[in-house]
């Protein structure tokens, strides 16, 4: 890697290189067996649970809840597996003097993982039920980590978050001071029955998980008018 200024890693950040045959892909029934076999281990455990606690309401979860969760974000592809005894190379820019520190121990094990580690994003595409358009309009958000913020819709009636502090599901509101502003025109409108999400301003939040795009439906007076 060479030191020019688009090739340089922000402090503490890690670049791993392994062969493309490494990283596996698992159903959900061997990403069971994997993280059942993982799970022997106490400290491995104790990880599963951190990262499962990331992605759930709950207060609580028993080991068997934990390792589902996790389960399935590898079957859904948001956490991989990759099989290797060493990897092919490493970067590490860790150091303020910016020297390489490249070193197969420096990648974290499992049980050094912890949510705040995890990026996660998260789309949310917010139309009237009559085809309106509510960019501009004012929602509330739960986070996955707890936090809670309040944004306004952007451009083309599209709220999007990135760099989330760790996975799971968004709580979403729409608040009542959200006004529609004109109309999302007929060919970015979504296709009658292909679903969404239905809310309602200043009404109950939905729960939305992260990693993906959703279409929420505002409700209008109106009915659907395309």
């Amino acid at each position: 890697m060479s030191d020019t200024p688009d090739s340089k890693l922000a402090t503490g950040e890690r670049v791993l290189l392994v062969p493309s045959f490494a990283v596996r892909r698992r159903g959900l029934d061997e990403a069971r067996r994997t993280l059942l076999a993982a799970a022997e281990r106490r400290e491995n455990l104790h990880a599963i649970h951190e990262i499962a606690r990331s992605q759930s309401f709950a207060a609580s979860l028993r080991d068997d809840e934990a390792i589902e969760i996790v389960a399935q974000l590898i079957a859904d592809g948001r956490l991989v597996c990759i099989e290797l005894e060493r990897p092919l190379g490493t970067w590490s820019r860790g150091r303020a003097d910016g020297q390489h520190d490249a070193a197969w121990d420096d990648i974290p094990r499992m049980s050094d993982l912890a949510p705040g580690k995890l990026r996660d994003w998260i789309e949310i595409r917010c139309i009237g039920t009559a085809g309106g358009s509510f960019a501009g309009a004012p929602v509330r958000l739960r986070l996955p980590g707890g936090e809670i913020v309040e944004r306004r819709v952007g451009a083309g009636s599209v709220l999007r978050i990135d760099d989330l502090r760790s996975g799971g599901a968004c709580r979403f509101e729409m608040l009542g001071g959200a006004r529609r502003q004109g109309a999302v025109p007929l060919p970015e409108r979504p296709a009658l029955g292909t679903g969404g999400t239905r809310v309602r301003r200043g009404g109950p939040p939905v729960d939305l998980a992260t990693g993906a795009r959703h279409l929420v439906l505002v409700e209008e007076r109106r009915a659907f008018s395309w």
